[in-house]
């Protein structure tokens, strides 16, 4: 009686062994699709796995590896007999174009040597408030730039991209104070780009984020010959107050709007003033 007990479990077993041994137990294929900015490579390597890895090691939290990505939204990882896999993989939009004077991110953002000599730096803006640089031969067109001075402002540390007027390389503090900073305008960014309604947001084809003219607001040009002035502390809130100010000017009327927290206000072009302190 006890040796019919284990006849089951052995046989079980064997099989077991015999499946872990065979081609089934292992990825014969697998395919991603969906991306646009990641090559399949790049989503592999991430994901640990490639075509002959084993079943039974991979495919726990393949998912959530993968969405760990900056880029990647949502994967979804489906099977077909007998081993087959298929990743489908949903990138995260792209909001805007940051393009910050005197910074370089390096040869991959497609510009020319001379562009990079010069210290121009360009990262794209994530939906999820991530900056990414562009890659090369990537279309950069279409998208609201947002315009960033990479120089900081005078609280005695040197621009974290260059050196010192000393011609010192810039210190630790400098550029963690910098990194911080370009971080910060890609959160603050991508909430302000997103906070727009579709119409205007197709309208905007370039902020200014730190326009010394103006201080604490942030500028957004129209492509209709418009400009919008809206207070950084309070963006997202009071960007939606513009299609409603909008309504009440006539079209062929345009000028500044300035969306601040004591009150919004226009002030079309033949007659300027300077905007009233928030």
């Amino acid at each position: 009686m006890r040796l019919k007990r284990w006849i089951g479990p052995f046989f079980l077993l064997l099989l077991l062994f015999a499946y872990l041994r065979s081609p089934y137990a292992h990825i014969d294929s697998l395919t991603v699709t969906g991306t646009t900015r990641l090559s399949e490579e790049e989503i592999l390597n991430w994901a640990g796995v490639k075509p002959g890895d084993s079943l039974v090691f991979w495919w726990p939290g393949v998912r959530d590896r993968l969405e760990q990505h900056e880029v990647i939204k949502r994967a979804t990882l489906s099977w077909s007999f007998p081993n087959h896999f298929h990743l489908y993989i949903e990138e995260w939009p792209i909001y805007g174009l940051l393009f910050e004077e005197g910074r370089s991110t390096g040869a991959e953002d497609g510009s020319s040597g001379t562009e990079a000599s010069e210290g121009r730096g360009r990262w794209l803006i994530l939906e999820n408030g991530h900056c990414t640089p562009p890659r090369t031969g990537e279309a950069l067109a279409g998208y609201p730039l947002i315009r960033l001075n990479a120089a900081l402002e005078s609280d005695g540390i040197e621009q974290a991209s260059g050196t010192s007027e000393k011609g010192e390389p810039p210190s630790k503090e400098a550029s963690t104070h910098e990194a911080e900073r370009l971080q910060n305008v890609c959160r603050e960014g991508a909430k302000l780009l997103g906070a727009l309604d579709p119409d205007t947001y197709a309208l905007v084809s370039e902020v200014i984020w730190d326009d010394p003219a103006f201080a604490h607001l942030i500028h957004l040009y129209l492509t209709t010959g418009d400009e919008i002035f809206v207070e950084q502390e309070r963006s997202t809130t009071l960007i939606p107050y513009y299609s409603s100010l909008r309504t009440h000017v006539p079209k062929e009327t345009h000028g500044r709007f300035f969306l601040l927290e004591n009150g919004s206000y226009f002030e079309p072009y033949d007659r300027q003033v300077s905007p009233k302190k928030p």
